[in-house]
């Protein structure tokens, strides 16, 4: 993948996550964590079942990605 492109539920599922890292902006503008819990097939990931979240300041989590990104 060489640019974002949305996931749909079925790759939501596929990928399995354990964990959720999402912008605090972001989950505001979603109207808070029990809408983030109720997006289509959400509940079906390990983190969704365990309600595992990790909310991290906007500016922070874009600085994470210059940080993690690939040479």
């Amino acid at each position: 993948m060489t640019r974002y492109q949305p996931l749909t539920q079925e790759g939501l599922v596929a990928a399995a996550p354990q964990l959720l890292v999402i912008g605090k902006a972001s989950l505001q503008r979603m109207g808070g964590e029990a809408n983030l819990w109720a997006l289509p097939g959400l509940a079906f990931t390990p983190a969704g079942k365990q309600r595992q979240l990790l909310v991290i300041d906007d500016n922070a989590l874009l600085s994470l990605a210059w940080i993690c990104r690939r040479p």
